[in-house]
């Protein structure tokens, strides 16, 4: 356990990506079928993130800041680690590499390796058209989920759509909190597992 905290106390950190319908719904299909590869995208342009609000004030822009795309979208780390655990071994390559005025990074490509599947992951702050989506390369085909448009698109060419409110996955998240409080369900993300999250998102790569 941490430093500073109570060896009998519940400690949870947020990932409400995890509690989306199309992650859900993702987690399902890489139950149920052999995966071979995995590639994951989180691109957005950092200037429309935060309307009548100068991006390059605020933190995002400012590495000392903590700021930079790799920090900004850990959620892709933590849900891609979520579904499949860490890597035996990661590469990523990082930096400020386009026009927007910033110190931080603005693109970071990973590539994990697992013993069965390797996974890409593309993380940018200048997509001008935003996309937020994951690709299950599995024997039967491709699964897509998007997180944007909140759907998951099949190999034969079903589409699902989820018609759920944008604060689905907090109270779904919160209820999840309240039962490990109460013992009836076990604690996913903890401290521990949310700092070794961290580490590959600050670069600290095995």
């Amino acid at each position: 356990m941490c430093k500073k905290t109570n060896d009998n106390g519940i400690y949870y950190v947020a990932a409400p990506l995890r509690y989306t319908k199309v992650l859900e719904s993702i987690k399902r299909v890489v139950n149920e079928n052999k995966v071979y590869s995995v590639r994951s995208i989180c691109s957005s342009y950092l200037p429309d993130w935060r309307p009548n609000v100068d991006y390059r004030n605020i933190y995002s822009a400012h590495k000392d800041q903590g700021g930079g795309v790799s920090i900004d979208c850990i959620h892709e780390l933590d849900y891609l680690f979520h579904l499949f655990g860490f890597p035996s071994n990661a590469y990523n390559v990082r930096g400020k590499y386009s026009h927007l005025e910033i110190d931080s990074d603005d693109l970071s490509i990973y590539i994990f390796k697992y013993d069965d599947k390797l996974i890409e992951l593309h993380l940018d702050y200048f997509g001008k058209n935003k996309e937020r989506t994951v690709e299950i390369y599995t024997e039967k085909g491709r699964f897509i989920g998007d997180f944007y448009r909140n759907e998951i698109r099949y190999p034969n060419g079903k589409i699902e759509s989820f018609d759920t409110s944008p604060n689905y996955m907090y109270i779904k998240e919160l209820e999840t909190f309240l039962d490990m409080i109460d013992g009836n369900s076990i604690n996913e993300n903890s401290i521990e597992h949310s700092i070794e999250v961290l580490r590959f998102a600050e670069g600290e790569i095995k």
